[in-house]
């Protein structure tokens, strides 16, 4: 099976390496050139969050046309780049080549329908956490869980398939009987946890160090939920709560650095739009209140709009 990741960033390695130490053969394309570099010069060396480190042989391009027609193609940039990052790969997207979307937040599947035309789509959630620690060099962090769904009756089989090579290396993964819920529920997860990483400038298990952070962690999440089952989808508060509080732990993420508290250290745009933004819009659109959402919301794109004038 020929799996081509685009955005070979910290998720993107650790799926990759993941898919290859399952036997499929994984390309890697990424636009940060000294990565692709040195992953093509010294391989991907994996730390594995224990003290062990494994260093493993990979095909890593900055040039798409570089790149064999695929089976399945997996985007994994950030949201605001997905219909960037899928116009890029159009060229290794063949009849029957199936995409697959892990990204955080929503709009994702839409872009890719908006690119790709008649391709069947693979959707998912994962919250298997991963830092990009310099070039070449990817740390895995804790444990997680990994659902996807296909959307289309044409990747059924290759949705089975990718499951099969993850769990196949250990990777807790599984099919999922409604996409929509876990997506939704991961907004609710990330909306929560990620924006108030990014605008505390702590970990996981910062965040979740007080009962009253702990609380507001809840509140946010479940103003998400609340504007999920509006929409029609059938998300569950309790269950966003209880992923929320299992992540706090340091053997799953909770010295982990969120991927927007790490775009707000190094003063890169975020995915507030995505994870926030667009539940805040469909929340007003169904004349819903989020106060908590709104707040983080405004909070993170203050600080994103105002990097070089933070008094730190």
């Amino acid at each position: 099976m020929v799996i081509s990741i685009i955005g070979a960033g910290a998720m993107g390695c650790r799926f990759g390496v993941a898919f290859a130490e399952a036997g499929a053969q994984v390309w890697l394309y990424d636009v940060w050139q000294e990565h692709v570099n040195q992953m093509n010069a010294n391989g991907l060396v994996v730390e594995d969050g224990v003290g062990g480190e494994r260093t493993l042989e990979v095909n890593a391009v900055s040039d798409i046309s570089r790149m064999p027609v695929s089976d399945v193609v997996v985007i994994f940039t950030k949201s605001m780049y997905t219909m960037d990052a899928i116009t890029k790969a159009v060229p290794i997207i063949g009849r029957d080549t199936a995409v697959l979307t892990l990204q955080n937040g929503l709009g994702n599947i839409e872009a890719i329908r908006e690119a790709t035309g008649n391709n069947p789509v693979i959707a998912g959630v994962t919250n298997y956490a991963s830092d990009l620690l310099k070039p070449g060099r990817v740390e895995l962090k804790g444990s997680g869980v990994t659902k996807m769904m296909a959307l289309d009756e044409g990747a059924r089989e290759k949705a089975a398939r990718l499951v099969g090579l993850l769990c196949a290396v250990g990777h807790n993964a599984m099919l999922s009987d409604d996409v929509l819920i876990d997506i939704w529920e991961k907004v609710a997860f990330n909306a929560a946890l990620n924006t108030t990483t990014a605008i505390t400038g702590l970990t996981v298990g910062g965040v979740g160090s007080l009962s009253e952070s702990r609380q507001l962690l809840f509140d946010i999440s479940s103003e998400v939920v609340m504007v999920a089952k509006a929409e029609g989808i059938n998300a569950s508060e309790s269950h966003v709560h209880g992923i929320i509080e299992s992540v706090f732990d340091p053997e799953m993420s909770g010295d982990h650095k969120t991927s927007m508290l790490q775009d707000r250290i190094l003063k890169r745009n975020t995915e507030i739009e995505a994870v926030c933004g667009r539940a805040v819009q469909i929340g007003k659109k169904h004349g819903l209140k989020t106060p908590k959402l709104e707040c983080v919301y405004a909070l993170v794109r203050v600080i994103e709009c105002n990097y070089n004038k933070i008094c730190l």
